[in-house]
């Protein structure tokens, strides 16, 4: 299935059910499982200082449909790659259904600096900013039992490889996007305190992304889908979510990210087979 280039919502994350072997050993306080699961902060960590490439590989006997796959929250430096390939048979067999080729790892564009179809203003983090960092593909949907992910490491931060959250799932992209107007900010939770000499401290603290979206032409069938959608994650559940795949500038990068939804499921028939819903989230 081909997903229109708009909005996606994926609310299915496969990785937890899976068995992961990596070729690099984890460090035994941040085990590979931690990736596995929902809670941030809780990071995987590999010692790097022996390595420059990590291979991650996981299989089942059942068959799922994938369509998308994100790494959240890494230290991946600036030559970094990511590969991604999906197989039809287990233990990485049968047909390649899926590989990504090594892509590479979105960061900063030296400032003035141009290169083609890329705003050269800051549409990327920057490696000492405070934009969790987060890479994601979106591809057509197909079918595998098995998956190898293979990470260039030529030059690691700190001689270590660290991730929050690995993700391969099924996402949903309705008819229609949300409307153009959509909010998206960069809540920074630091804090200031006025000095008795006078100036400022600051005491950093996260900073997380937020989403606030309107869909004013959601059918009758796709608002069943998007409450049930909705209903399985539930407000608890980590939630996949680009508001546009196909924007390689700064819209992909400031919005693309793994969000918990703050807002009800609520929906306003506003015609015969047309409804308006509205979504907000906050970065988890």
């Amino acid at each position: 299935m081909s997903l229109p280039d708009k909005f996606h919502i994926s609310w299915k994350n496969y990785i937890p059910e899976y068995t992961i072997t990596s070729d690099v050993s984890a460090e035994s306080a941040y085990p590979l499982t931690n990736m596995q699961n929902q809670n941030a902060n809780e990071l995987t960590v590999l010692d790097m200082t022996s390595d420059t490439t990590v291979e991650w590989t996981f299989s089942s006997a059942t068959e799922r449909a994938a369509n998308c796959f994100a790494f959240h929250n890494h230290n991946l430096a600036s030559d970094a790659t990511i590969r991604l390939r999906l197989f039809s048979g287990e233990g990485q067999t049968g047909t390649t259904v899926y590989d990504s080729t090594a892509t590479d790892v979105p960061h900063a564009i030296p400032f003035g600096s141009s290169i083609a179809g890329i705003d050269p203003a800051g549409g990327y983090f920057e490696d000492e900013g405070n934009m969790k960092t987060h890479f994601s593909l979106w591809f057509d949907t197909v079918t595998f039992k098995s998956a190898q992910i293979d990470i260039g490491c030529p030059s690691p931060t700190n001689d270590t490889l660290s991730v929050d959250k690995l993700w391969l799932g099924w996402a949903y992209a309705p008819t229609h996007g949300p409307r153009r107007d959509f909010g998206s900010e960069l809540i920074d939770m630091s804090e200031h305190f006025r000095k008795p000499g006078g100036g400022m401290d600051t005491v950093e603290r996260e900073a997380y992304r937020t989403l606030l979206l309107e869909f004013p032409l959601v059918v009758n069938a796709e608002r069943h889908t998007l409450r049930n959608i909705l209903d399985r994650a539930k407000k608890g559940g980590d939630l996949l979510i680009t508001p546009d795949p196909n924007d390689a500038q700064s819209l992909f990068f400031e919005g693309t990210s793994i969000y918990r939804r703050t807002s009800d499921t609520g929906f306003i028939q506003t015609a015969y087979n047309i409804n308006s819903f509205g979504l907000a989230l906050e970065e988890n």
